[in-house]
């Protein structure tokens, strides 16, 4: 209930960007991805020698290779959804495919100096994908008119009216440059016909017992991070190593929702609410670790990683529609952008503590176990009202979210089979959907310099999709899985 009413105080009080506690929620996350045989052993991958996956995971990685090497994955998957509302359940699948991760490095070895080994790379990796489809629909006694109408109390007539003479399209964006989102969003209402204005005062068009609601939501987008990184070895028991990534992100996102079944006595008899918003955003991290090594048989390590550092821009648009239009608000459409003044995003740092230990010359255990604070991102200036309100949102909302990757790895000179599991936990303070599961299979053949790696990894996890932003309660209980094919070839040098 406080993150509803602290959203709602923050649209009200007005946007300085289109993002929700929402979507910097999907920012934080990364999906399963990486090398075939990181995803194939859960993700667990900070003391998995010879693969890049492990330098993304604890940058003193690099000195656990050999020889230097060039390496590229790809994947093939699809992404699954299935959204229940009330009684009725909505499945929506689309497939996908990307290069996933590509880079090299060199390895410069001496027998001169117990510092016997650097190595020096860079790498791309995409940390997160936001394919998706989802359709929800069902029986709500909260229709759109009750958004609306939260959102125009406390509106001054005059702040939310078209001049005389003025288009339409022109008092939208001026109402929401001038006197925020919540002043625009009345505009639409009122001008559609959901809400009328009666000496001051709005009130819903709209009658109705229950309403019926259908809707959509498609995305696409991700977050990639380029690396360079370098890394040093003591004796081969003794790693450090230390990177710099930069991150791009890209997220759009197009949401639809119709309306019937309204009263017959309703002025309102049909609508439809279209909302599309386009994120894009540059960031920059650094990534600190250590890989101790007192033994072939066993080793420990950990890795910090700092704060990352959005600047983000937003874009948004939408379109809204009812029978009772008092105004032609279809020029009021998707070509009719938002633009929102640029902000800085903090997602929160990270601690990873690494395991391996061998249980027999071919077979490895590997263990990966990682924090991180999802109430500690932030939307800033932190001294901008709206932004501050977000942020304690973000605070109240989300907890300390931990994660355990662990696999098995059977080895020979010439073939390797993997199975693994990854569990991470709700990041949620007073809710468990959220956890996510991570599972992984595959097997490897290498010749020579060459090594070619395949995997299967699928993941599921729950959630809820709201309708409007958690200003209402209407919301579809979603079950995602992601199911991917993926394959890794590497060439040493």
């Amino acid at each position: 209930m406080i993150h509803r009413i602290l959203l709602l105080a923050l649209l009200v009080s007005g946007y300085a960007a289109a993002q929700t506690s929402d979507d910097v929620y999907r920012y934080l996350q990364s999906g399963s991805l990486g090398s075939a045989r990181a995803q194939s052993l859960g993700g667990a991958s900070g003391f998995l020698k010879g693969d890049l996956s492990s330098i993304h995971t604890n940058p003193a990685a690099g000195a656990l290779f050999d020889y230097g090497a060039f390496s590229s994955s790809l994947f093939v998957g699809a992404v699954g959804n299935t959204a229940t509302t009330g009684d009725l359940t909505n499945p929506k699948r689309r497939g996908e495919a990307s290069i996933n991760q590509v880079g090299g490095l060199l390895v410069f070895v001496t027998e001169e100096s117990n510092w016997n080994k650097i190595a020096l790379g860079f790498t791309y990796q995409q940390e997160n994908s936001f394919f998706g489809n989802l359709k929800a629909a069902g029986l709500s006694d909260s229709g759109m008119d009750q958004y609306f109408t939260a959102l125009a109390n406390n509106q001054i007539a005059e702040n939310v009216l078209a001049f005389q003479n003025e288009y339409i399209e022109d008092a939208y964006l001026r109402v929401g440059a001038e006197n925020g989102f919540a002043a625009q969003q009345t505009l639409l209402a009122l001008y559609g016909g959901l809400l009328g204005l009666d000496e001051g005062v709005f009130f819903s068009n709209a009658d109705y017992t229950s309403i019926f609601q259908k809707f959509e939501s498609r995305s696409k987008g991700r977050k990639n991070a380029y690396t360079i990184h370098g890394s040093a070895s003591y004796k081969d028991k003794l790693l450090l190593g230390a990177s710099l990534s930069i991150h791009e992100l890209s997220f759009e996102r197009f949401t639809y929702l119709d309306e019937e079944g309204y009263s017959s006595e309703s002025a309102v008899t049909s609508s439809f609410f279209d909302n599309y918003l386009f994120t894009e955003g540059v960031g920059v991290s650094a990534n600190f670790g250590l890989l101790w090594q007192p033994s072939t048989q066993f080793g420990l390590g950990f890795s910090y990683k700092t704060p990352t550092w959005f600047s983000m821009s937003d874009r948004s648009a939408q379109r809204f529609d009812t029978n009772n239009r008092l105004e032609d608000i279809s020029y009021i459409d998707f070509g009719v952008i938002n633009v929102y003044d640029d902000y800085t995003m903090k997602l929160p740092s990270s601690l990873t503590l690494n395991t391996k230990l061998a249980l027999g010359k071919p077979l490895t255990f590997l263990l990966d176990y990682q924090r991180q604070n999802y109430g500690d991102a932030q939307l800033l200036p932190n001294n901008d009202p709206a932004f501050n309100t977000q942020n304690v949102a973000l605070a109240s909302t989300f907890s300390t979210v931990e994660s355990y990757r662990m696999g098995l790895e059977y080895a020979t000179s010439r073939y390797s089979a993997r199975i693994g599991y990854g569990n991470t936990s709700s990041p949620y303070i007073n809710r468990d959907l959220g956890e996510r599961n991570d599972y992984g299979l595959g097997f490897g053949l290498h010749y020579g310099p060459n090594s070619i790696d395949f995997g299967l990894s699928y993941s599921t996890v729950s959630d809820t999709v709201y309708f409007f932003d958690q200003i209402l309660p209407n919301a579809a209980e979603v079950q995602n899985r992601r199911f991917r094919a993926n394959v890794t070839y590497t060439f040493s040098l």
